[in-house]
């Protein structure tokens, strides 16, 4: 598992909540509370053809990738929201793995960062 200053760029996520340091803490609890398990969600809407909505979920955490400065986060949530824009069902495995090991990195470095807050 990486650092968690390999997952997220906390000097730019600060910059992002214009060093509201409590706003970046809450946003990053928010993260965890609902898009800890939005890889599943992205897996179960692709079993049942629904893309469009996988894909707005992708599109989501992309942007939620930008804010934190994630940049596997952003980089696997954007190749998920191309493919499923795309309908590129061939690759939609093997990029949903990648999403979900992307999202636990940034679930496990914001509880780090979080705990080392209290």
């Amino acid at each position: 598992m990486k650092c968690s200053v390999d997952v997220i760029n906390f000097e730019k996520a600060l910059s992002a909540m214009s060093g509201d340091r409590s706003l970046l803490n809450e946003t990053l609890q928010d993260f965890v509370d609902y898009y800890a398990d939005a890889g599943d969600k992205i897996g179960m809407a692709i079993s049942e053809r629904r893309y469009h909505d996988a894909e707005i979920v992708s599109h989501t955490l992309k942007g939620l990738g930008a804010t934190f400065a994630a940049e596997e986060l952003n980089r696997s949530a954007e190749a998920m929201e191309t493919s499923l824009r795309d309908k590129a069902v061939d690759r939609l495995n093997d990029q949903l793995a990648d999403l979900k090991e992307a999202i636990d990195q940034m679930v496990a470095a914001t509880g780090e960062f979080l705990n080392k807050q209290k």
